[in-house]
C-alpha cells in the first residue's frame, strides 16, 4: 500500500483528490457528475487547475460517446470530448 495525502478541493463538482506517493508522486482524482446537472467549461477547469501534474482523472461522468463503446452520443460524452482533446 503507497501512503497517499488528501487534497482540499474547492470545487462545486461532487469531486475528491488525493496524491499517492509511489515510485513518483501522482494525483488521483475521482469525479461525480449528476446525468441532468449542467456542468460548465469553468467548473472542469477550476477542478482541473487544482491538481497537481501529473494527475489522473476519472470517475462517472455520465457522458456517452461512440468513441468509447456507447451505443450513443449524448450532450455530455460531447463535452467531455471536446474538453480531453
Amino acid at each position: 500500500m503507497y501512503p497517499s495525502t488528501p487534497l482540499n478541493l474547492h470545487t462545486s463538482l461532487h469531486s475528491v483528490a488525493v496524491q499517492v506517493h509511489a515510485r513518483t508522486l501522482v494525483t488521483v482524482c475521482s469525479v461525480y457528475l449528476p446525468p441532468h446537472d449542467v456542468i460548465s467549461q469553468q467548473d472542469l477547469d477550476t477542478l482541473v487547475d487544482q491538481l497537481p501534474t501529473p494527475f489522473i482523472l476519472l470517475g462517472d461522468f455520465n457522458g456517452h460517446s461512440t468513441l468509447w463503446g456507447s451505443d450513443d452520443t449524448n450532450s455530455r460524452g460531447r463535452q467531455i470530448t471536446v474538453y480531453f482533446q
